[in-house]
């Protein structure tokens, strides 16, 4: 019931300001759900163009683990999502997707980072930065270990990318990501990110959700439309 009211409320006011949009007044509420890594660079960076073209629409972010953003999206408490490895459910519609390699970022000088090639066990052998259970980097690690000997070395685990980066920058410690929200550090070269050989950590699937059961509002549209042009272009994968 929780769930239906959201969602009449939501079309409540997704009607009003789509008539004030066609005053051309150009107002209305976009209401996103992101993951960390896209909050921290290609996020601000849709917004801020966006907005550029239409002042009047207000914006709404929301920054969560990947499981909470489709949830959000389904619940109706967002517009869009931006999520890793969404669930197969009628409840959401996948509007784009690709598929990231999960590798791992170390500072330039750690002894890791002569090696040619590297896999996950090569990595357990240092202090890591590990993502915690209920994020998709995780299970897909989690993938990787099971079945097999790993090392069970001392570990720090944390669900905020900016926390794990801070300690792959302090040059000890070895974190695991896709390229999404480390483009600042590899630029500016105080991370480097390293391909891992691991079959599973090939693809951690990016996807860019909507919901299944309500069509978006003018706005939500619009930025919709805006997020997926400039992302065929600026995300490269397979």
């Amino acid at each position: 019931m929780l769930a239906h009211v959201r969602r009449t409320l939501g079309d409540y006011a997704a009607t009003f300001s789509e008539l004030d949009a066609l005053k051309g007044l150009r107002r209305g509420i976009v209401r996103i759900a992101s993951v960390e890594s896209v909050s921290e660079v290609i996020l601000p960076q849709l917004v801020r163009s966006f907005r550029n073209d239409f002042k009047g629409i207000s914006v709404e972010v929301i920054v969560s683990g990947s499981d909470e953003v489709s949830s959000l999206v389904s619940q109706g408490s967002a517009d869009i999502g931006f999520t890793y490895e969404p669930p197969e459910t009628d409840r959401i519609q996948i509007s784009f997707r690709r598929d990231m390699p999960i590798g791992c970022i170390m500072h330039p000088d750690h002894q890791l980072n002569e090696r040619e090639t590297l896999t996950l066990r090569d990595c357990l052998a240092y202090p890591v930065a590990l993502p915690r259970k209920g994020l998709s980097l995780r299970a897909r690690i989690d993938v990787t270990m099971r079945g097999n000997d790993y090392p069970q070395g001392s570990h720090v685990e944390s669900n905020s990318l900016s926390f794990m980066k801070a300690l792959a920058r302090s040059g000890e410690y070895v974190a695991f990501q896709t390229r999404l929200g480390v483009e600042q550090e590899l630029a500016d070269g105080c991370l480097v990110f390293r391909d891992l050989l691991d079959e599973p950590l090939k693809r951690d699937r990016f996807a860019v959700v909507t919901s299944n059961h309500r069509g978006l509002a003018l706005a939500p549209a619009m930025f919709f439309d805006h997020a997926v042009e400039m992302l065929k272009t600026q995300i490269k994968g397979d």
